[in-house]
This record gives structure tokens, C-alpha cells and sequence, in this order.
């Protein structure tokens, strides 16, 4: 489980898929680096094992969604550096 505040957890995880979500305002912030590794994994794992619930995404905004989960560089700036 995620205990970071909505929306964070929600625009972060817009932000993994390639969605336009926007920054969260002060003051709320990024997830934990623990958070974020949950939420990247459960992502991960709901494409391996459900596409078709992420698929209209990587459609819609021509993204690849197994290289957007599984490359680091997508996840700057999405949790704090230190927790």
C-alpha cells in the first residue's frame, strides 16, 4: 500500500504512464522512494497481467508503457531523494 495523500500516488502514477497530470501543489509532494518502487511494480504487473487495462493509454498517447515502467529515467523527480 501507497500512504502517500491522493492525489499524489494518482498524478505520479499518470506521470509513469506518459499522462499529463501536472506537478502536485504545496503542500503536498513526491511519494517515498519506497512508494514509488510499489506503485512502479504494481503498474508493471498490472501490464504483464491485465494489458488491456493500461493499452488504450500507450494508444492514446503513443507510449510504451513496458519501457516506461522499467526505465529509471522516468522516475526522476517523482519521489524524494531522501525519505
Amino acid at each position: 500500500t501507497v500512504t502517500s495523500r491522493n492525489p499524489v500516488p494518482i498524478k505520479s502514477a499518470l506521470a509513469l504512464v506518459g499522462m499529463p497530470g501536472g506537478a502536485c501543489r504545496p503542500p503536498l509532494g513526491r511519494l517515498s522512494p519506497r512508494g514509488l518502487e510499489r506503485l512502479t511494480g504494481s503498474l508493471a504487473q498490472m501490464h504483464r497481467e491485465a494489458p488491456s487495462v493500461l493499452d488504450p493509454v500507450a494508444s492514446t498517447f503513443g507510449v510504451d508503457l513496458a519501457h516506461r515502467l522499467s526505465d529509471p529515467a522516468f522516475r526522476v523527480g517523482l519521489a524524494y531523494d531522501h525519505y
